[in-house]
């Protein structure tokens, strides 16, 4: 069974978007993820989960490689200055 294919806990979607479980509890709260509270647990739905993790992946990628870039570039400017 995948996350397309069921709902998971606050913790599971924690581990899968690299995140604490109160930050989990944060973005429910803000209504910015799909969640139900039953029986005194949330339960996210798998998809979103599964979305919204790809895209956070996909920005932290981003974010690294414009890091590493200005670190190249700022590199290559004090050697020229050297």
């Amino acid at each position: 069974m995948t996350l397309k294919d069921q709902e998971v806990t606050a913790r599971q979607a924690a581990v899968e978007f690299d995140v604490t479980v109160q930050h989990i509890y944060m973005l429910i709260y803000a209504g910015r993820i799909k969640a139900r509270k039953t029986d005194g647990r949330w339960l996210l739905d798998g998809e979103d989960v599964r979305v919204r993790a790809q895209a956070l992946r996909a920005k932290r990628a981003r974010a690294a490689a414009r890091r590493s870039r200005r670190a190249s570039e700022v590199a290559s400017g004090m050697e020229a200055g050297a």
